[in-house]
């Protein structure tokens, strides 16, 4: 996995399973996703529909393609996002820690997708960056 490569080509993520509560990892990692640079889709169905910021209900909903879809949903929940990122034709479905799902992994590495799973997307960038600093 070539990391230097995709943060240089990422340029938007959707984060699955958004929470609202900003202690929560998947809160402050789209903030500091955002921070970064990147346009961050949040993506929580009993939360869709909130205007600040837009909140979506899945994939489908999203107004345009993303290249990353990040994942902080349950095990049980993560075959049918692979399946909806492999529709949405993403480049990279990341598992954070507590979403991995072998299945899932299956999934989308055999429809094409790059497949990170079991490690943290902000420690990675935050370690990345400094290497390059």
């Amino acid at each position: 996995m070539d990391l230097n490569r995709w943060f240089r080509q990422i340029r938007s993520i959707a984060v699955v399973g958004y929470s609202a509560n900003p202690e929560r990892p998947s809160h402050w990692i789209a903030l500091y996703l955002e921070d970064q640079g990147f346009q961050v889709f949040r993506i929580n169905p009993s939360l869709a529909d909130s205007q600040d910021p837009k909140i979506y209900a899945d994939l489908e909903s999203l107004p345009q393609r993303v290249d990353l879809v990040d994942v902080f949903r349950a095990p049980a929940h993560v075959p049918e996002i692979a399946r909806a990122a492999i529709r949405h034709q993403a480049k990279l479905l990341w598992l954070q820690p507590g979403a991995e799902s072998p299945e899932a992994a299956s999934l989308a590495e055999a429809a094409g997708l790059t497949v990170i799973s079991g490690r943290c997307l902000y420690a990675l960038h935050r370690q990345w960056r400094r290497a390059k600093a």
